[in-house]
């Protein structure tokens, strides 16, 4: 929690970003320090670093690269990854579509 303090006074830090530390200070604070000492259960465990690592970091980092790039979150329909996104769904990539 020492790190999230000097954070908040950094006038370049956008939400994404703060929440993204503050979330993963809280639930690392939650994992290692008493009454709670989540790291004692291992299924509570386990979803900690899930959560803070797997989810959050990712999509926290993801927000924050996009809003300062001045992008948005989620790329347009027509635009470039559907070749990468559409074979998850089974069907073929808009690149390899006949014309």
């Amino acid at each position: 929690m020492g790190l999230v303090p000097p954070l908040i006074l950094y006038q370049g830090a956008r939400l994404p970003l703060l929440a993204t530390l503050g979330g993963s200070a809280l639930l690392g604070t939650a994992y290692s320090l008493p009454p709670l000492r989540l790291k004692r259960f291992p299924l509570f465990a386990a979803l900690c670093i899930i959560v803070v690592r797997g989810t959050l970091v990712n999509l926290g980092f993801y927000a924050h690269a996009a809003a300062a790039l001045g992008g948005a979150l989620l790329p347009r329909r027509g635009g470039g990854g559907g070749g990468v996104c559409s074979p998850l769904w089974g069907g073929p990539a808009p690149s390899a579509r006949a014309p």
